[in-house]
């Protein structure tokens, strides 16, 4: 009869770290992406002396004077964690290697089923063969609230209007991640100059202006977009608008404005 374990540690990078394990940002060494290696019975697999357990095979029966062989596979299961503190990762490539005694094969081998326990008697322990636990993390963006800019009622006879919303635009980013947030009137217009207009007979059009900064000179919301950085939470983006002239036909006018983020 033949007893079989399996044990881990935390792997080459962080030996005790077992509950979670953590694989390292490789491409600039500046996060890390916590993990766990759970057993079958969700147990966390780990080293036994340090933490987690070691997995421990049913006892093998192996017939003939002169031996045998009996053959098998262990199903590990490797989830993802956010990290303790909070912090977020940034992208690249994250791994943790396994070699050496990272990673061990123990056993017992007895005549008597009940004596043979690689818990308790370890007659050889050798090295698994070395695997590595690897992630990806990409760039990524997307666009998580959106809300409409109200400029209000006016009589025909105001100039120079004035609106806003501070959070018309809501993006989450990788962290670090550069993108840039684009704006587009209905009209397909570049430079963000637009025209509100109503459906059925009324055919005036209503000129406006996207904005990225306030006042009436403020910085032209175009095609080209805002640039900013990603923090891996939203990140809220106020909207300006201008209106030269309220001198139209009473209505309700309205625009779709297109918002397109490029990272």
């Amino acid at each position: 009869y033949v007893s079989v374990c399996l044990a881990a540690n935390g792997g080459n990078d962080n030996s005790s770290a077992i509950n979670p394990r953590y694989m390292i940002n490789r491409t600039n060494n500046s996060s890390t992406l916590p993990f766990n290696m759970t057993l079958p019975q969700g147990e966390i697999w780990g080293a036994g002396t340090n933490g987690g357990s070691e997995y421990q095979a049913p006892q093998l029966y192996v017939p003939g004077l002169f031996g045998g062989s009996r053959s098998g596979t262990v199903p590990i299961t490797v989830s993802l964690l956010p990290n303790i503190d909070g912090s977020l990762p940034t992208a690249g490539l994250y791994s943790n290697v396994f070699s050496g005694l990272s990673a061990t094969l123990t056993f017992d081998a007895d005549t008597n089923q009940s004596d043979a326990n690689c818990l308790t008697d370890r007659r050889e322990k050798k090295p698994i063969e070395t695997f590595t636990v690897q992630a990806t993390v990409i760039n990524s963006c997307e666009i998580t609230t959106t809300n409409d800019v109200n400029l209000g009622s006016h009589p025909a006879s105001n100039t120079n209007i004035l609106g806003s919303r501070s959070n018309a635009i809501g993006v989450t980013c990788t962290k670090n991640a550069p993108y840039t947030i684009g704006l587009a009137p209905s009209n397909g217009n570049r430079d963000g100059s637009g025209v509100m207009s109503v459906t059925g007979n009324n055919d005036d059009k209503v000129p406006y202006q996207l904005r990225s900064a306030p006042g009436l000179n403020g910085t032209k919301w175009d095609n080209n977009g805002v640039t900013k950085t990603g923090s891996g939470a939203e990140q809220l983006e106020s909207v300006y608008v201008t209106v030269p002239s309220a001198d139209f036909k009473p209505d309700t006018y309205s625009d779709t404005v297109t918002i397109k983020v490029n990272y």
